[in-house]
């Protein structure tokens, strides 16, 4: 069980990432995590974007290897199967950039989310700064494509061993 008050973060940065640990942690997102672009609505009515990229399990000694190898944070929350403690372990912004481009060249069913996820993270501009039409009209086709993926993804191999 990991010790903490429902959250624990350590300094939201990525650290440099053994080769051979980036290989383990691609399988682990391909696996368990997901990549997303988060569109929220703020008080002044104008859309906000931010990138995420998340691993759950119910083991702790994971998402403690997962802190202490890449950075992060994480959160605890219930199953719903077993109503085990799972814990959500995760890196945003910047930081989920850098551990994209770390682990990237692995990925294999969501190396083109983390693609387009890069790249939106990386047209990021100050903070505070106002973006053009043109720049949000960009950001909403990056937060489209990203979620678009998912459902795109082959979900079953057919006899001959062909996705479908």
């Amino acid at each position: 069980m990991i010790a903490h008050n429902k959250r624990r973060y350590s300094r939201m940065t990525c650290k440099e990432i053994d080769r051979l640990d980036c290989a383990y942690i691609a399988g682990l997102l391909d696996a368990d995590g997901n990549i997303r672009i988060n569109k929220q609505q703020t008080i002044n009515g104008s859309t906000r974007y931010t990138m995420t990229a998340r691993i759950a399990n119910t083991d702790a000694r994971l998402i403690m290897y997962l802190i202490d190898t890449v950075g992060g944070g994480v959160s605890e929350m219930k199953s719903s199967e077993r109503k085990r403690i799972c814990y959500g372990w995760s890196i945003c912004a910047v930081a989920a950039y850098e551990f994209l481009y770390q682990i990237a060249p692995f990925l294999v069913s969501k190396k083109e989310e983390a693609e387009i996820a890069m790249l939106f993270q990386s047209r990021r501009g100050a903070v505070g700064k106002h973006k053009t039409a043109i720049e949000k009209e960009v950001d909403e086709i990056l937060y489209s494509r990203c979620k678009d993926l998912k459902q795109e993804r082959p979900t079953t191999i057919s006899r001959g061993g062909v996705l479908s």
